[in-house]
């Protein structure tokens, strides 16, 4: 990795046979690393590893970490939320309620 590309959006430390630990900053300065996703579910144990879905998070860290922003989650949340609440308000409207 070159100075150009910024730094990792994950960190992992791997206590070799035991544990692995996830860190995020999708800043890419550096200096923010956080428990990922929060503090109670950042550390992965061997035994995790045969769920599917830990696999496959451990997968999307490697291939497109940027997927896993929790802004970007923020945002496909507020769209739909914004989709539902145009909908029911064109509802209202076809009930004869004023806009």
């Amino acid at each position: 990795m070159s100075k150009e590309d910024g730094w990792p959006h994950f960190l992992m430390v791997v206590d070799v046979g035991h544990t692995i630990e996830l860190y995020a900053d999708f800043s890419r300065q550096g200096q923010g690393y956080h428990q990922f996703p929060d503090g109670s579910r950042f550390r992965i144990s061997m035994e995790d590893l045969r769920r599917e879905k830990t696999r496959e998070l451990l997968r999307t860290i490697w291939t497109d970490p940027l997927s896993l922003d929790p802004a970007l989650r923020s945002a496909e949340v507020t769209r739909e939320i914004a989709h539902h609440l145009a909908a029911l308000g064109r509802s209202f409207e076809g009930q004869g309620h004023e806009p």
